[in-house]
């Protein structure tokens, strides 16, 4: 979805979490079938014709992300330091 291509989604049978990825890819509008059959020839090519792609963009967090980790890393050694009397501090 990231890239924008076509998805033609066939889960594969008793794979719950297969079944659930389905289903929620199903609600924003991917293609969704039981099985790859003769008789589904006709939803195949239906779906090869079309032009119907869902995009969606996913927002660049990363540096918040390791600015948090590193304020958590920090806030945790500072305490400890400060538990075990390595640094002092000065009011």
């Amino acid at each position: 979805m990231f890239l924008g291509k076509k998805l033609l989604v066939v889960p594969m049978k008793d794979q719950f979490e297969q079944q659930y990825n389905a289903i929620a890819l199903q609600a924003i509008g991917v293609r969704v079938m039981k099985r790859l059959k003769k008789k589904y020839f006709s939803q195949i090519q239906e779906w090869l014709d079309s032009n119907f792609k869902i995009q969606i963009e996913y927002p660049d967090i990363t540096n918040r992300l390791i600015n948090i980790v590193f304020e958590i890393y920090l806030k945790e050694l500072l305490d400890t330091k400060l538990k075990k009397g390595k640094i002092k501090l000065k009011i």
